[in-house]
């Protein structure tokens, strides 16, 4: 995954909502709420020995950490594998190929909580990719 993001301001503290859904087809949006949660962002940018340490922290440039600062944002060649998608998912192995699966995040400053800092959505299919 690769994605470039601009923050606009400098941020003390930045926390996520999030909703994940598992949707029949890409087009007809059937979907049904899987999880719904909130997160702390600035631990995520520095936690240690998680799925995403390394594809989070070690594919963003410049590293993100809290206070945030204002400015470009890369992240590059970022992944995350199926096992590591059933650690957070209450699902089976089977059952996270068979669905597109969208994920819906607000990114706020809790000082502003109605200022929407980042709006995150997007939707993929996990295939077996075969040698």
């Amino acid at each position: 995954m690769d994605v470039d993001t601009y923050f606009a301001h400098n941020y003390r503290h930045l926390m996520a909502k999030f909703t994940a859904l598992k949707c029949t087809a890409i087009r007809d949006k059937i979907c049904e709420p899987l999880i719904t949660g909130k997160v702390d962002m600035c631990k995520v940018f520095t936690d240690k020995d998680q799925f995403y340490s390394y594809s989070f922290q070690e594919c963003l440039h410049p590293r993100l950490k809290c206070p945030v600062k204002k400015g470009l944002y890369h992240l590059r060649n970022a992944s995350i594998t199926a096992d590591e998608l059933l650690a957070m998912v209450p699902l089976n192995f089977e059952e996270i190929f068979s669905y597109y699966w969208n994920i819906k995040a607000r990114i706020y400053d809790p000082s502003r909580p109605k200022e929407i800092v980042l709006c995150i959505n997007f939707m993929f299919k996990i295939d077996v990719v075969k040698d």
